[in-house]
């Protein structure tokens, strides 16, 4: 094994402060069980006649996740298969747990407009 010199050590803490910043902001692992997913599950938006838990029996494939933005906004994702079209909706919770606005919604790899968001998810939940 060589010197321990200025260069060696120069490359070395760099290298270990990338690998720090890796594991502390880094991708993490999904969470599909947690009281926000829950939460989300029991409300019935006012404009809408089903809970959002329906959103599961409607669509196949469905699956909740929940993660948190980088200013710490709770995030509830459903994703699933609905009308023979790939979905992911958004729906954000408040830190009490009181309230539940609708988010974004990825249509087939593309951002849907709030108009279109909320006309597919209108047919969606209506009895």
């Amino acid at each position: 094994m060589g010197k321990l010199t200025k260069r060696n050590i120069l490359w070395v803490i760099p290298i270990g402060i990338l690998i720090t910043f890796f594991f502390v902001f880094g991708p993490k692992a999904e969470i599909n069980d947690h009281q926000a997913i829950n939460y989300v599950k029991t409300v019935t938006l006012p404009d809408y006649d089903k809970a959002l838990g329906q959103l599961e029996r409607i669509c196949t494939d469905g699956k909740w996740i929940y993660f948190e933005t980088s200013k710490n906004q709770a995030v509830v994702e459903f994703q699933g298969q609905c009308e023979k079209t790939a979905i992911k909706q958004q729906f954000l919770v408040d830190d009490k747990r009181t309230n539940v606005r609708v988010g974004a919604m990825i249509k087939e790899s593309k951002e849907a407009s709030s108009e279109e968001r909320d006309q597919f998810l209108q047919q969606l939940l209506q009895s």
